[in-house]
């Protein structure tokens, strides 16, 4: 499940069909019609049942029914990038808007980092917290290269 989510925040879910309004090399708009469905293609879960999406022209809200046990259903909204901000309805007024594509991701847990890999996003991987407990080669070769940046324990960077 975490893979998906992750795929679904980097890749902004699809890219418009190609008679959308045009879009430049960041995968973001450069002319927006509210009338538009932006999100063409509609992922559907088969077995995760934790997680829904619900879909608008603009943006789609993605929610963890339960985040951690005994936590709270929390929710986020995927706005593709180039669109103006939704107005939401009461229920979303807390939820971070995370433009989408994304293109720069911190990974504060070495869980995230082989998903990232498996799913072709390894190039938005940024950061990573306590880059000693990094064992994803492709990850380690990235630190090692400058394109990965580590934070160590207690806030300090390691450049």
């Amino acid at each position: 499940m975490v893979a998906a989510c992750v795929a679904l925040v980097l890749t902004g879910c699809a890219a418009p069909p190609a008679t959308a309004p045009p879009t430049p090399a960041t995968g973001c708009l450069t002319g927006f019609d509210p009338t538009w469905d932006y999100f063409p293609t509609k992922i559907h879960f088969d077995y995760a049942r934790n997680v829904s999406l619900h879909y608008a022209p603009s943006y789609l809200v993605l929610t963890v029914a339960q985040p951690y046990p005994g936590g709270a259903p929390g929710s986020y909204v995927l706005l593709r990038c180039g669109a103006p901000p939704p107005r939401l309805p009461p229920e979303l007024a807390g939820a971070p808007v995370i433009r989408v594509p994304v293109r720069s991701v911190y990974s504060a847990s070495t869980t995230q980092l082989p998903g990232l890999v498996e799913i072709g996003e390894l190039p938005a991987l940024t950061g990573v917290a306590s880059p000693d407990s990094v064992s994803t080669p492709e990850v380690v070769a990235r630190l090692r290269s400058g394109a990965v940046t580590g934070f160590g324990g207690a806030g300090r960077l390691d450049a």
